[in-house]
């Protein structure tokens, strides 16, 4: 085992800080080489391999924390777990605790140099925010949030081009949430049978380059952002053995590694070049009983169990008491 990286709903952590080119994951740890100033190009080694670049089917934190760079989602979450804006420049709740009005950036852009907008400057409007939630409510698309989104909007209403209604079939405290989870997706790629899944096109900081399957993905500079980015590029090297990419980074071959042996850490740590830098938040993991077999439904058995694990042995075993639990 291995110290490992938890990237769900704090993954928004990192597009705003690739931005800004200041790199602090939410994770156990993180492993990183300061870049020299003029550099552009940050390359992180990542274990988490492509499942699928659909902005509606994605469904781990890999993909998810490169997607987040290409689209937008409405809000944004702070390390806080507090929502800020994105997409959304503002938002509120009226007080029938149902109609929500999202009032939108002006300035968002669709993406070009790709062959679904070329050179055409589109912004982004409430109908495409309509369009990309009334795509992901039909069962048909496969969205992975159809069910949800279905349990709890009854309504969408576009109200200008950069105003839009959601009406909730009860009062929802987490419709903020549902804002942060959802991709806005051009409905041009639709109707135009493009295939985002390989060519993904959205309006965020970062556009699709390239990506060669187990291997990379790259992304470039949107230069039509709203606000300059830092970086001119962002390589995602997929690598899966936890060794080879400790020497990835002690070699500068990467800036970044999101998982590393325990036993790597001192080597790494010793380093001139490289920094150590925990951050506050982790995840947690948990072992659970299937309690539908027999041998686990006697509640005797299960307590048991957990009583003859030595917890505090096998975390000091696995960890190298690098982690403070």
């Amino acid at each position: 085992m291995s110290f490992s990286i938890n990237l769900n709903k704090e993954v928004n952590r990192v597009r705003k800080l690739l931005r800004t080119a200041v790199v602090i994951l939410s994770a156990a740890a993180l492993f990183c080489a300061p870049a020299a100033a003029e550099q552009k190009t940050l390359t992180i080694g990542s274990y988490m391999m492509i499942s699928s670049l659909w902005p509606w089917k994605v469904t781990t934190d890999g993909d998810s924390c490169i997607l987040r760079q290409i689209y937008h989602t409405l809000v944004e979450m702070g390390a806080d777990t507090k929502f800020t804006p994105n997409l959304a420049d503002r938002w509120e709740c009226a007080d029938d605790g149902v109609t929500w009005t999202v009032h939108l950036r002006d300035d968002v852009y669709w993406q070009r140099g790709n062959g679904l907008f070329g050179d055409e400057k589109v912004k982004v409007t409430a109908e495409d925010v309509k369009f990309s939630y009334e795509y992901y409510l039909d069962p048909l698309h496969g969205s992975i949030r159809c069910d949800a989104l279905n349990k709890t909007l009854k309504e969408i209403k576009v109200v200008d081009d950069h105003t839009i209604q959601f009406i909730t079939k009860d009062i929802d405290v987490l419709w903020e949430y549902a804002m942060y989870q959802n991709y806005i997706i051009p409905r041009r790629a639709i109707e135009k049978n493009w295939d985002l899944g390989k060519f993904p096109v959205g309006s965020g900081a970062y556009k699709f380059l390239e990506y060669i399957p187990d291997t990379s993905l790259t992304l470039v500079r949107n230069d039509d952002f709203w606000k300059k980015p830092a970086l001119d590029k962002i390589v995602y090297k997929f690598i899966t053995d936890k060794s080879v990419s400790a020497m990835a980074l002690q070699n500068k071959e990467i800036d970044i590694a999101l998982n590393i042996l325990p036993t790597e850490i001192g080597n790494i740590a010793s380093k001139d070049y490289l920094t150590v830098a925990p951050a506050s938040v982790g995840s947690p993991r948990w072992i659970g009983f299937n309690c539908r077999l027999d041998m686990f439904s006697d509640p005797k058995m299960r307590r048991a169990l957990a009583m003859a694990v030595d917890m505090d042995g096998a975390i000091a075993a696995i960890f190298k008491n690098y982690c403070a639990c």
